[in-house]
């Protein structure tokens, strides 16, 4: 495993509207999983470029765990070179199960169909209580339509809205995060306790 600290952020190109949200959110990724590896949490991402590559890249160079799970797709993204660790995997399904299984907690960056796709996911089995994690979307004036979205939803009585979080910084993120680790610490040390290492990663 080779990477350069002194190379540059490698933001990819994008157009139009969404790109301001790509540069801060790639900017706010490196900074908050820098942050969680220092702190000892471990980071998992898709393992792509962009916002994946910037969170890896934080873990990494705060010497932490930096986890890839990539997948094998037409015109797809490779590997990032700030991976302490990954997996490639055949299909999205896979990937994303592999993404969910050992994580306590998703800090959702804005994104496409298949950010929404795995938000979803996630949320679904919070508020299903089938899994017991935080799912935090980061930057709230691009996620503001669909926050207002899920509001309508839980007036209406199909949705509970205690089943995610906002945050815009590193602090609110560990306010979140810290709260739900002494939780689990203290059922893991009743429980399971074989389970510690699995609920300190943290997917980005």
């Amino acid at each position: 495993m080779t990477a350069s600290a002194s190379k540059p952020l490698n933001f990819r190109k994008s157009e139009g509207a969404y790109a301001e949200y790509h540069r801060s959110g790639s900017k706010k990724a490196y900074k908050i999983a820098k942050a969680l590896a220092a702190t000892g949490y471990g980071v998992i991402t898709g393992g792509g470029g962009g916002i994946m590559e910037a969170a890896n890249r934080g873990a990494f160079e705060a010497r932490g765990d930096s986890i890839g799970i990539n997948v094998i797709l037409p015109n797809e993204q490779q590997l990032n070179s700030y991976c302490t660790k990954s997996q490639t995997l055949n299909s999205l399904s896979e990937r994303k199960n592999a993404l969910i299984k050992d994580s306590f907690a998703f800090i959702i960056f804005p994104g496409g169909f298949g950010t929404l796709d795995e938000a979803f996911e996630v949320i679904t089995l919070a508020q299903a209580r089938l899994r017991d994690h935080k799912v935090i979307f980061v930057q709230r004036d691009f996620w503001t339509p669909l926050f207002n979205f899920l509001d309508n939803l839980a007036n209406l009585g199909l949705v509970n809205k205690n089943s995610y979080y906002a945050a815009d910084n590193i602090d609110e993120i560990m306010d979140i995060l810290l709260l739900r680790q002494r939780i689990r610490k203290m059922v893991l040390i009743v429980g399971t306790g074989i389970l510690l290492d699995c609920f300190n990663e943290v997917i980005v």
